[in-house]
């Protein structure tokens, strides 16, 4: 393993650790390998659709206008995950 390599790696084992820590991801189990299997919780579901509606809104300011139909139809699904995690 080359430095970028484990230097990716670190990252993303500490982006985990903190996810665990906040509480936005869970640990569920293992795979055959070992390894750990993990699920967003239902905060880390809301804070993703946050994330993903808040883009889409920045958009629309920026270009000054309205959600367009694609744009209504993703935010529709975005809620839709965020309602059935928050129901779990």
């Amino acid at each position: 393993m080359d430095y970028d390599e484990m230097k990716t790696t670190h990252e993303v084992d500490q982006a985990i650790a903190g996810s665990i820590e906040l509480g936005n991801i869970r640990i569920v189990g293992q795979n055959a390998e070992g390894q750990d299997l993990m699920e967003l919780t239902s905060k880390g579901v809301t804070r993703t659709v946050g994330m993903l509606i808040n883009s889409l809104v920045a958009t629309a300011d920026t270009e000054k206008r309205d959600f367009t139909d694609e744009e209504k139809h993703e935010l529709a699904g975005h809620l839709i995950n965020a309602i059935t995690a928050l129901q779990k």
